[in-house]
C-alpha cells in the first residue's frame, strides 16, 4: 500500500515529525479539508503505542463530544474526530462511525454501524473513493443508512 505524497508510513512519520517544525501534519490537513474546516484545533490526547505509534492521536476542537454540522441541507453532523497517523476516524451521531485512510487509488472508507444489540459495531459498507467524493458518498451513505431504519 502507498500512501498519498505527504503522508507517511509510521517509521518515515517519526522522522517527518521531528522536521515540521510548522506542524502542518497532512493528515490533520486532509481531515480539515474532508470536513470542511478553516479552524486548526486538534489536541494531543495520549494513547497506546499499539493505538498510533506516536503515542498520541490529534483531536479535533476543544470538545471532541460537540456536534459539528456538517451539511445542513441534509442535517449531517459529526463528532469525535480524530487524526492517527495513518488514517482520521469520525463518528456520525445516531448514523455510524467510519475509518478513513488516503491511500494512492483514493479515500479508503470503512463505515460501522451500531448493532442490533446495541453495543457494538458492524462493517456496514468499506469502499474507496476519490477525495473530491467524499462529501457526496457521505450525504448518501447518511440518507442510506437513515432509509433502512424502522419507521
Amino acid at each position: 500500500m502507498k500512501f498519498f505524497e505527504g503522508i507517511y508510513r509510521p517509521d518515515e512519520y517519526m522522522r517527518f515529525q521531528e522536521t515540521d517544525i510548522l506542524g502542518n501534519d497532512p493528515m490533520q490537513q486532509l481531515a480539515l479539508n474532508l470536513f470542511a474546516r478553516r479552524k486548526i484545533i486538534f489536541y494531543k490526547q495520549t494513547c497506546g503505542y499499539d493505538t498510533d505509534p506516536r503515542g498520541y492521536v490529534d483531536v479535533y476542537g476543544e470538545d471532541p463530544a460537540q456536534k459539528i454540522t456538517f451539511d445542513k441541507e441534509h442535517n449531517i453532523k459529526f463528532q469525535m474526530l480524530a487524526v492517527f497517523f495513518d488514517h482520521i476516524s469520525v463518528q456520525l451521531p445516531s448514523l455510524c462511525s467510519m475509518t478513513i485512510t488516503p491511500e494512492s487509488d483514493g479515500l479508503h472508507i470503512s463505515v460501522f454501524t451500531q448493532s442490533s444489540r446495541g453495543f457494538e459495531y458492524e462493517l456496514y459498507d468499506t469502499t474507496v473513493i476519490p477525495i473530491d467524493s467524499f462529501r457526496s458518498y457521505l450525504v448518501s451513505i447518511a440518507e442510506e443508512i437513515r432509509s433502512r431504519r424502522p419507521s
